[in-house]
């Protein structure tokens, strides 16, 4: 198999993922998992996963046209919300378990109560976040996040545990990771990934389990780091430990593309995690 089927392959998948994002989710629903819908970035996944509830971003589909929201909302709002709540009302979310949404933007505050009163889900939660950084405010989102648990943890009649939690911010702080390092291959010119491919990863990563969209996320960035053309060598590293450099607490393996020039001598590869060993 050449480079670029290896290529096609996992861009294949990503695609087929991206254009059928509600195929998993469904798998997950007649598997007893609960799936919750969300609108915005600002909603603390990390409590939905530590819940072992499936956080799926509602995107709406632009390729549908919009026959029913016209009826409900006004014309001029937000077309990603009315694309999300016309293919609600079209059985196209009808999968969901409930809906959780921050007060990200004044037209979606409005877009709530037709939502709510329309789109009859069995659990709903609103976020509200804080619009500036003062002491008083980090206070106040932590009491918003401790109410979005309590209201998590009714919806699945269990308690949350800490453990869980941590777990799930360290997945959800991987992926982010994951994304920034998509994002830089964004960065050569030539980029060695276009926007569209970066788009469809993006529409398949949300639509996954955090664990199954963390492989995925991996698949792709080796794939583009082996197959860039100009790969001179890799560096392979482990992080154990805090004192090693370690923030993502489970076993994990970086593998490093490097370029001729990237540095001005490379002698000593990993060695230069402390730099005055690194030359011998």
């Amino acid at each position: 198999m050449t480079k670029q089927q290896q290529r096609g392959d996992i861009l294949a998948t990503v695609k087929e993922l991206s254009e059928n994002r509600d195929r998993r989710a469904r798998e997950l629903k007649k598997e007893g998992m609960k799936i919750v819908g969300y609108f915005h970035c600002f909603v603390p996944l990390e409590i939905l996963t530590a819940a072992d509830i499936l956080p799926y971003r509602m995107m709406g589909n632009p390729k549908e046209p919009l026959t029913v929201a016209n009826t409900y909302i006004d014309p001029a709002n937000c077309p990603y919300l009315k694309s999300c709540f016309d293919l609600a009302m079209k059985g196209g979310y009808d999968f969901l378990d409930g809906w959780t949404t921050p007060d990200s933007c004044d037209g979606m505050t409005n877009f709530d109560f037709v939502w709510s009163y329309n789109v009859r889900l069995p659990w709903r939660a609103w976020v509200n976040v804080p619009n500036c950084l003062y002491e008083e405010s980090f206070e106040f989102f932590k009491e918003e996040l401790a109410i979005f648990k309590l209201s998590v943890e009714k919806l699945i009649e269990a308690n949350i545990s800490d453990e869980d939690l941590h777990q799930a911010i360290d997945l959800h702080n991987e992926q982010r990771a994951l994304l920034r390092r998509l994002y830089d291959f964004r960065k050569p010119d030539p980029p060695l990934v276009d926007g569209s491919e970066v788009l469809q990863v993006m529409k398949a990563v949300t639509s996954l389990p955090i664990a199954e969209g963390n492989e995925l996320l991996k698949g792709v960035k080796e794939d583009i780091q082996i197959n860039s053309p100009d790969i001179a060598g890799f560096n392979i590293g482990i992080n154990v430990g805090k004192a090693a450099g370690q923030t993502i607490f489970h076993a994990h393996i970086h593998l490093i593309p490097r370029r001729d020039g990237d540095t001005l001598n490379p002698r000593g590869g990993v060695r230069g995690v402390i730099p005055n060993k690194m030359s011998y």
